[in-house]
C-alpha cells in the first residue's frame, strides 16, 4: 500500500480542492450570505463540510440556518398534529401552505383536498391548490383552480393570483391571455417579477421607452415593498437592474449624441 500512497495524495487533495472551489461557486450562484462566501474563499476545504451540512444534505434555509431549518421541521410536525386532530379548513391550508414553502407540492395537494372537500369555495385553498399544480406539472387542473381565484378575486394577494394565472395559461398554450394577465398584475401592483416580464414583452415588440419606464418606476419604489417579502423579490429587483441598464445602453447606441 505505501506505495500508492503518492499516486492517492495528489488525487485525494484534488477532489477536495475541487469541492471546495464548486461550494465557492454555488455561494456566489445561489446568492448566499457574504460570510459564507468569505470564510470559504479564505479558509480552504474546513469550512466544505459546515456548507454542504446547511445547503444541501439537511436542506437548510437559504440564509444558511440550520436552527431555523429545525424550527420549520417542528413547526410543520405541529400543523399536522393540529390538521389531523381539529380536521378544520383553516388547519389544513396552514399545513398546506407550509408544505408549499418546504417544495413538497404533493403532499399539499392531499392537504388541499381536504380543506377543498369541507369548504369548495375557500379561495386561499383554491389558490394553493393551483399553485401546487403548476410545481407538479399539471398547468390544465391549476387552470380551473386559477381562473375561480381571480374571478373571484382580481386583486388576490396584489397580483400574485393573476401572475399564477398567466403562468397555468402558458402551461396550456394560451399565450395571448398569459400576456394580458402579467400586464393586468404589473399595472396595477408593485409586484416586481410581473413587471419585469411584461417590461420584456414590451421590449420585444419593440416599445422600449415603455419598458424603461416600468423598470426605472419599478426600482424606484423598491423601498416600498414589504421587507418581509423583500428576499423573493429580490432576485427580480436585480433582473430589472440589468433589463434596464441593457434597455439605457442599446439608447446610447441608437442616439450617440443624445
Amino acid at each position: 500500500m505505501e506505495y500508492l500512497l503518492p499516486i492517492l495524495q495528489p488525487i485525494v487533495l484534488l477532489v477536495l480542492f475541487g469541492i471546495w472551489a464548486w461550494c465557492i461557486a454555488d455561494a456566489l450562484r445561489e446568492h448566499r450570505p457574504w460570510i459564507w462566501v468569505i470564510v470559504l474563499a479564505l479558509v480552504p476545504i474546513l469550512p466544505v463540510p459546515f456548507y454542504l451540512l446547511n445547503f444541501k444534505l439537511f436542506g437548510a434555509r437559504a440564509d444558511g440556518r440550520l436552527d431555523g431549518y429545525l424550527k420549520e421541521e417542528r413547526e410543520l410536525r405541529d400543523l399536522r398534529r393540529d390538521a389531523e386532530e381539529r380536521d378544520l379548513p383553516i388547519a389544513h391550508r396552514q399545513l398546506a401552505e407550509a408544505l408549499l414553502r418546504r417544495g413538497q407540492p404533493e403532499e399539499a395537494l392531499r392537504s388541499l383536498g381536504r380543506v377543498l372537500d369541507l369548504d369548495a369555495e375557500d379561495v386561499s385553498a383554491q389558490y394553493l391548490a393551483g399553485v401546487a399544480l403548476l410545481a407538479v406539472g399539471q398547468p390544465a387542473k391549476a387552470l380551473e383552480h386559477l381562473e375561480y381565484v381571480v374571478e373571484q378575486d382580481p386583486g388576490y394577494r396584489r397580483g400574485d393570483g393573476r401572475l399564477s394565472l398567466a403562468y397555468a395559461l402558458q402551461g396550456v398554450g394560451e399565450n395571448t391571455r398569459a400576456r394580458q394577465e402579467i400586464a393586468a398584475a404589473a399595472e396595477s401592483y408593485l409586484l416586481p417579477e410581473a413587471i419585469v416580464r411584461h417590461a420584456r414583452f414590451l421590449r420585444d415588440e419593440g416599445q422600449h421607452d415603455r419598458a424603461r419606464t416600468i423598470l426605472a418606476e419599478l426600482l424606484a419604489r423598491a423601498e416600498e415593498i414589504d421587507p418581509l417579502e423583500i428576499r423573493r423579490h429580490r432576485p427580480w429587483l436585480r433582473q430589472a437592474t440589468e433589463e434596464l441598464a441593457a434597455l439605457q445602453q442599446a439608447r446610447r447606441l441608437e442616439s450617440p449624441g443624445e
